[in-house]
């Protein structure tokens, strides 16, 4: 019996990339010195790696989205010079009352909605519950959990202050897991799957 096909869903800035606010540059992308490591062994325990991340800022008219798509192709080109690959890059440009109007709306794409994961799970057949989320926002949290997958809250980009809200949560809606980095993430993961 063939096993069904998993995930690690990851936020882009904050959890792989180091938070600068709006990117527009693909130059100021920068990763953390973990993620490729990180990221290289979620690939050899099998997971597809699929980023899934909020980019308001074309709604905001702060960039475009091809500038979102140029950033984004840095991002391969610095793993892939690494040999991590990313099997799918999904966007939300998306932001209720945005500047730019056909962009300034209500979607399904906006974490903490799934759309984004799910267009991955349809495209590859993943099992939503043998899969994780990893982001440093509680959209991320609620993102994973709307969708089945376990949740990991890392605390570095927006993470350490997200963190302080998650006293006043009930217990269903804490993240499986807080770590300090993408790194702690992935030793949790790894941990989690011979548990």
């Amino acid at each position: 019996m063939l096993e069904e096909p998993k995930a690690v869903f990851l936020d882009r800035d904050g959890t792989i990339s180091v938070e600068i606010g709006y990117i527009d540059n693909p130059a100021d992308l920068k990763l953390f010195p973990f993620s490729v490591e990180a990221l290289s062994e979620l690939q050899k325990m099998g997971f597809k790696l699929v980023v899934v991340t909020n980019q308001s800022g074309v709604a905001r008219g702060k960039f475009t989205e091809s500038q979102v798509h140029e950033v984004n192709k840095m991002l391969r080109r610095l793993l892939g010079e690494k040999d991590v690959t990313l099997d799918e890059i999904y966007v939300c440009p998306h932001i209720p009352g945005g500047a730019v109007t056909e962009y300034g709306i209500e979607c399904l794409c906006r974490k903490p909605g799934i759309e984004m994961l799910t267009r991955a799970q349809n495209k590859f057949k993943i099992n939503m519950s043998n899969s994780y989320m990893v982001g440093d926002k509680i959209s991320d949290v609620d993102c994973g959990k709307n969708a089945g997958t376990k949740s990991i809250l890392v605390r570095t980009g927006y993470g350490e202050e997200q963190e302080k809200l998650l006293q006043d949560r009930s217990p269903d809606e804490q993240p499986d897991f807080v770590a300090d980095s993408l790194k702690e993430a992935v030793e949790w993961i790894k941990n989690d799957l011979v548990s």
